[in-house]
């Protein structure tokens, strides 16, 4: 028997290296802008999370630029008189995205830049209109559990301030959101709050718009939790 048990609510049947540089990470949005801070006389290296970097734009003169196309990031250094003047950089993924960057110049170390993409890729309604819609479920469950990422999917974490919301006898903790176009997956923590195990179905947790629900472990000890895995449909 598996570990966990899949419960589907099907409603429609379609629809180089390591790096020593200071590290700052940037969520940002398709065709958002958005500030970076890079070193005035020292490479800084950008690169986009579960994407890779093709094209990058800018003002002609005001950077030296180097291309890793195997690891699919770029190192950039500003030349004068842009160690001191910002410039715009526009970036484009392999899966579509496109960034544009607000680049000032300061007398610090390399940075290594980390562009969090916070919207799905055309890559992931792709996948989602031409795939087999109990397997794009059976997936995203299996990618959320595997701590994976669907093709074109966003990983959106919750702010650090965000509590679990508390029932009669247990708590439940959103951990992060795998976002889809048509499609969200959540992530859950699951706390028992009883001084005794309780039994858990998935049917338990089922809301408007569910599609999926998956429970890892349906019984649970007293003041035990589990991971609970749910995709909805945001349409």
């Amino acid at each position: 028997m598996n570990k966990y048990s899949l419960f589907l609510f099907l409603l429609g049947t379609h629809f180089f290296g390591q790096s020593c540089f200071a590290l700052q990470t940037i969520t940002i949005a398709d065709n958002q802008t958005k500030n970076i801070t890079i070193s005035a006389h020292e490479l800084s290296r950008i690169f986009v999370k579960d994407d890779r970097i093709q094209n990058v734009r800018g003002l002609e003169g005001a950077y030296i630029l180097t291309k890793d196309t195997l690891q699919g990031q770029v190192y950039i250094k500003p030349t004068p008189p842009y160690q001191t003047k910002p410039f715009n950089l526009f970036i484009t993924t392999e899966k579509a995205r496109n960034f544009n960057l607000f680049v000032s110049a300061k007398g610090i170390s390399g940075q290594d830049i980390e562009l969090k993409p916070s919207t799905p890729s055309k890559e992931a309604e792709l996948w989602e209109k031409n795939s087999d819609y109990s397997q794009v479920l059976i997936k995203l469950i299996t990618c959320m559990i595997n701590d994976d990422v669907p093709s074109g999917y966003s990983v959106i974490y919750p702010d650090k301030k965000t509590k679990a919301v508390k029932y009669d006898n247990f708590t439940i903790k959103l951990q992060k959101r795998y976002l889809g176009k048509h499609l969200y997956g959540e992530f859950l923590l699951f706390q028992n709050l009883l001084n005794y195990p309780v039994s858990l179905t998935e049917s338990m947790f089922y809301q408007t718009a569910a599609r999926a629900v998956t429970i890892l472990d349906s019984s649970i000890p007293a003041n035990g939790q589990t991971m609970l895995f749910r995709v909805i449909s945001n349409e």
